[in-house]
């Protein structure tokens, strides 16, 4: 049933699985702090949401969040999309994409040339 490829929360939930495993080696081998690793953990904490984990999903922003605050300054673009991304958690205004796969934008045919 969640193996349909079809099936966006099959995908989700294989996605989760594949991501926490890249992100438990790049931890051990960069560290927590390190840039890319911030960047997958981010990625982890939305597919933690997508499957109706929230509370993991925020607690993983918020370390994010903090990490990226004591690394870097507060205004740079990758701590406010990250402080962006953890207040709709915390808000319940971010949502999965609500899609079965596929673009997201409609699709247009082009007529042939006459």
């Amino acid at each position: 049933m969640l193996r349909r490829p079809g099936n966006l929360l099959g995908r989700f939930g294989e996605a989760d699985e594949k991501i926490r495993l890249v992100a438990d080696a790049y931890v051990r081998r960069f560290g927590p702090e390190y840039p890319f690793v911030l960047a997958v953990r981010q990625l982890y904490s939305r597919t933690r949401s997508a499957l109706d984990r929230t509370d993991v999903g925020i607690d993983l922003m918020a370390d994010v969040v903090a990490r990226r605050e004591s690394d870097r300054r507060p205004g740079h673009p990758f701590t406010v999309a990250s402080r962006r991304l953890l207040d709709e958690y915390r808000s319940g205004q971010w949502h999965p994409p609500h899609s079965s796969g596929g673009s997201r934008r409609p699709r247009v045919r082009i007529a042939p040339a006459r």
